[in-house]
């Protein structure tokens, strides 16, 4: 491993223990508080543990996918309409066993980052809403979004 690859790994396991952290901290009954308004009510703070288990695993397939010489996201993925269908189809699962994907996702991400050469880093990839960006930017996007989303429920559980 180089230099790179070691910071993103040290950047995941950070994130990753004040992530799980924090979302160990959530009273059983804040779950159900509000987070971002949507034409169908809420997404709370549950659909954001479920957002987060899936758009791991959304990233990860990319990432494996330019690694293996693919083109990262396919032209026109309406990134929206799959968040809408994961976080719905994840609603059923409580937070234990969300936070527990969560935990088994992030162990993948970083055995998965691990094998990557500075070479893989600099293969560029499709993000369906950012763009042509290196391999090495999608690895960052994870603990950034996941750092955003949180900073966002901390402000919802704020009394």
């Amino acid at each position: 491993m180089g230099p790179r690859v070691d910071f993103l790994i040290r950047r995941l396991t950070e994130e990753g223990a004040t992530l799980l952290a924090q979302l160990d901290a959530v009273a059983s009954e804040a779950w159900a508080a509000p987070v971002y308004p949507t034409a169908e009510g809420a997404w709370t703070i549950h659909s954001i543990l479920a957002h987060l288990v899936s758009a791991e695993g959304y990233i990860r397939l990319m990432m494996a996918g330019i690694v293996a010489g693919g083109p990262g996201a396919p032209p026109g993925v309406d990134v929206h309409a799959i968040n809408a269908t994961e976080v719905a189809s994840l609603s059923a699962f409580g937070p234990a066993e969300l936070i527990a994907r969560l935990r088994d996702s992030r162990t993948a991400t970083i055995a998965m980052v691990a094998a990557f050469s500075d070479d893989d880093l600099d293969r560029q990839g499709n993000h369906p809403l950012l763009g042509q960006m290196p391999l090495e930017d999608f690895v960052k996007l994870i603990y950034r979004h996941n750092k955003m989303h949180m900073r966002d429920v901390q402000h919802a559980l704020k009394p």
